[in-house]
């Protein structure tokens, strides 16, 4: 008998590394972790493939009720964090968004960021409160010593190649989809809109992050002009039309679109980080980098607070290039890290605390569930994954097919991407980076289960 423990990844990009982390302590503890991308370990699960375990998932919305008791059938205990939960909108439409009675109910534990987002939860839904654990994310354990390290290695290699640069991540796949359009076709397609007032919700947010991008069009345009010799980097989320941007900064010669790897090592070697409700603000304020919020319009209620909160605010264009101009000759908004690490505190229980990584184990370990192991390379296996493996690319070729006359909306063009193909050996060697970076980590044996789905094991 073994304790599993299956980490659901969404976007590779966001969430693996710090998953890697905290598989490799679990695996100290005793458990085999079963990690990689979501939607193909969800197949395994249903597939009856995978042996029942403690799935930790990344949220979960209403929407995602039907999932979610799915995995509960299939035996296992359901844990999560909300990844999006340093995004936050007004408290009531987060809680609306991302959590639902009957999610709540089915889960075995739900683990917050810190203070406030325990406070929400438990607002909403207090006979549950017993479910609701303040544990951090793993994400934020990943920004501090002695794990920053790794990221600067890469950070070193970014510098090299682009020099003094700043970056502007995008948060506005909701207006370009990759999907074509906005996200309110995909929205639309995944059944998501009950009402009236949902559409009018929607339509309105999808307005209001148009008029803030145009706002950036114009800021990118003053400070590549202004600037000529630096680099602005855009950075696209997994979502977007890259095209789009493409077009429209085409004939700015020092703008260019970049999308490559983690998020962090960009921001460590970023002179400056400007954007507006990204959540990147809030990873950028951890790795204590210049970061800015700009604000040319008036904040709504779809405006997100907590990254804004922690970077330095600007309404102007000038106010943003004097900024970047005391930034470029070398000072650091050191005072304003300063001024926000009470606010920080409340927001991430790791950011001083104990690493989540620990704290997540801990309550894990309270969960008494074992059960028998599995052969993942024996004959069987492998030919049920080769038949999933087969079911799948034809659904997708039949989705795609009538996605081209407008038939159906590929919502499953969303998906892919986020989790581009993962070898073995990669994961090997992040796995020697944590490492190194912490010598108290066990050594770890990696088998590669089917693509982009690993189970970690002590050696």
């Amino acid at each position: 008998m073994s304790k599993y423990l299956i980490l659901l990844v969404e976007i590779k990009d966001r969430e693996f590394d710090a998953k890697l982390l905290l598989a490799n302590y679990a695996v100290s503890f005793g458990y085999k972790v079963i990690v990689g991308e979501k939607d193909k370990l969800l197949q395994l699960i249903f597939a009856n493939l995978l042996p029942p375990g403690i799935v930790y998932d990344k949220s979960i919305q209403g929407s995602s009720f039907k999932v979610i008791k799915k995995i509960k059938e299939a035996g296992n205990r359901l844990v999560s964090i909300d990844e999006e939960a340093v995004a936050i909108l007004e408290k009531e439409i987060y809680i609306k968004e991302r959590y639902s009675e009957d999610t709540i109910k089915a889960s075995d534990m739900i683990f917050t960021w810190g203070e406030n987002h325990y406070e929400m939860v438990v607002e909403a839904f207090p006979k549950y409160k017993d479910k609701v654990f303040i544990a951090g994310n793993v994400r934020v354990d990943t920004t501090r010593d002695p794990y920053r390290s790794i990221f600067l290695k890469h950070a070193e290699k970014i510098v090299d190649r682009y020099g003094d640069f700043i970056l502007i991540p995008s948060n506005f796949a909701v207006v370009y989809h990759k999907c074509g359009g906005s996200v309110l076709d995909v929205i639309k397609g995944e059944g998501n809109i009950n009402s009236k007032e949902d559409l009018r919700y929607i339509e309105n947010w999808i307005k209001y992050v148009s008029d803030v991008y145009e706002t950036f069009r114009e800021l990118i345009v003053s400070i590549s002009n202004n600037f000529p010799d630096k680099t602005i980097i855009f950075r696209p989320h997994p979502s977007d039309n890259v095209s789009i941007y493409k077009e429209h900064f085409k004939n700015l010669k020092n703008v260019i679109c970049v999308y490559e790897g983690n998020i962090y090592p960009w921001l460590l070697a970023a002179k400056a980080i400007i954007h507006n409700g990204c959540t990147t603000g809030s990873e950028a304020f951890l790795l204590e980098r210049n970061v800015f919020s700009y604000h040319k319009i008036p904040d709504t209620k779809y405006t997100l607070l907590t990254p804004n909160e922690l970077s330095i605010r600007c309404e102007t264009i000038e106010q943003m290039e004097d900024y970047l101009k005391d930034v470029f000759d070398g000072k650091e908004m050191k005072e304003h890290r300063e001024a926000k690490v009470d606010f920080a505190l409340s927001i991430f229980q790791d950011y001083l605390g104990n690493f989540a990584y620990e704290e997540t184990v801990s309550k894990l370990n309270t969960i008494a569930f074992e059960s028998g192991d599995v052969q993942f390379n024996n004959t069987g296996f492998k030919l049920a994954i080769i038949w999933m493996q087969i079911r799948s690319k034809i659904k997708l070729t039949v989705i795609s097919f009538f996605a081209k006359f407008g038939r159906v909306i590929d919502v499953e063009k969303a998906n892919r991407g986020k989790f581009p193909l993962t070898s073995n050996d990669e994961v090997v060697q992040k796995l020697d980076e944590l490492r190194r970076a912490n010598n108290k980590l066990p050594e770890i044996d990696v088998e590669n289960i089917m693509d982009n789905c690993f189970i970690l094991s002590r050696k």
